[in-house]
């Protein structure tokens, strides 16, 4: 809705002056118009469309009754018709259609930037353009102003422009006579100026501005669309690149990950329960704590070393304790639920719950206790 804001603002002052030199259909067209492209506006617009509706139907009616009255007089041609355009107006339109050089129609040097040369096109689009400038000229002035516009500011046309050197602007002249210009397929000046401004084209159809200087044919609302599917359809493209770079480094990782998963996916030298692969019983008699091992395990490791074996069962009891204190703090948390159930009965339904709660066998935390004791005589920080 913001993009759309400064040409609702213009159209709201374009019906200003409509409304101020009494034209109050045109006027009443563009407050619409206004209110469509900004909402804020709507409001005020819609007081000032009604107003105007009032004054234009009680005129229509005077009129209707006047007219009734009296007979139709010959219309005069009024000899003071007022000239709605300024001596400015005519000068900048002169000076335009002299220049013969993107870069002066513009009124902008060699070395300007993007937004420099969007500035001016838009100050000068503005100025130009055939709904508010009614000098003569104006037309072809707004032209040249577009077509400047869409040469310098696509990188690509304004370096071959700068490599070409000056040129006619208005003329792109064929190596054979009555062929249409280069600009058939692009978009029209009123096209651009809508673009611009994030409105929508003010003379609909597209062939407000035809060839009139040299051959230069400007393209139709069809051939925009096409323009704007090519745009959209290499704009996918270039997303569809893009989106593939952005998940490569994650796509990388994976493929990483999943390599050195494989590299290192050796059977695990222990495991405390059985399984189809260590199916083999062994215990530390010391604290009778069993784990299991592969068949060819005694084959495949010199379990004659005692610091291997020393290790071996360091390791073992290490993940030991761990699951045992995993599973005596279930118990822990299954009797404190049974005790705080027990709060709600009283009696002797109500002892024997609490009784039964506070006589319930741990026997993972009793073990791991014992265990713990042990190791911690013997130095093991726990």
């Amino acid at each position: 809705m913001e993009s759309n804001r400064d040409e609702a603002e213009r159209c709201f002052i374009l019906a200003q002056e409509s409304e101020n030199s009494g034209d109050f259909e045109k006027a009443i067209r563009l407050y619409k118009k206004a209110s469509r492209l900004f909402g804020p506006l709507a409001t005020e617009a819609e007081s000032h469309i009604s107003r105007l509706e009032r004054r234009s139907e009680s005129s229509r009616s005077s009129t209707r009754q006047q007219n009734a009255r009296q007979p139709a007089a010959p219309v005069e041609p009024d000899s003071t018709t007022e000239v709605k355009y300024t001596t400015e107006q005519v000068q900048e339109i002169t000076r335009i259609r002299k220049c013969k050089d993107y870069y002066e129609i513009l009124d902008v040097r060699r070395d300007s930037t993007e937004i420099e040369i969007k500035k001016q096109y838009k100050k000068l689009a503005l100025q130009m353009h055939p709904d508010k400038n009614q000098a003569p000229g104006a037309e072809d002035a707004f032209k040249k102003v577009g077509q400047a516009f869409s040469c310098l500011s696509d990188a690509e046309k304004r370096r071959m422009y700068d490599l070409r050197g000056t040129e006619e602007p208005e003329q792109v002249r064929s190596s054979r006579g009555g062929q249409r210009a280069a600009w058939e397929g692009e978009i029209s000046p009123e096209e651009l100026f809508s673009m611009f401004f994030g409105g929508m084209p003010m003379h609909r159809g597209g062939s407000r501005f035809r060839g009139s200087n040299g051959g230069v044919h400007f393209s139709t609302y069809p051939n925009f669309a096409a323009a704007q599917r090519r745009q959209q359809r290499q704009a996918a493209e270039t997303d569809t690149g893009l989106s593939w770079l952005q998940f490569l480094p994650l796509l990388l990782l994976l493929v990483f990950s999943f390599l050195t998963s494989f590299a290192g996916s050796r059977p695990a030298l222990f495991e405390l329960n059985k399984t189809s692969t260590h199916t083999q019983k062994r215990t530390i008699k010391a604290y009778d704590v069993s784990y299991y091992v592969e068949p060819s395990f005694a084959q495949t490791h010199d379990i004659k070393s005692k610091s291997f074996m020393e290790e071996l069962e360091t390791q073992v009891l290490q993940k030991w304790l761990q699951r045992e204190h995993q599973q005596c703090q279930a118990e822990q948390a299954e009797r404190n639920s049974k005790l705080r159930s027990a709060r709600f009965y009283f009696g002797e339904y109500g002892e024997k719950l609490r009784a039964e709660a506070q006589n319930m066998p741990t026997p993972h935390c009793d073990k791991f206790q014992s265990i713990k004791e042990q190791l911690s005589q013997r130095g093991w920080m726990l």
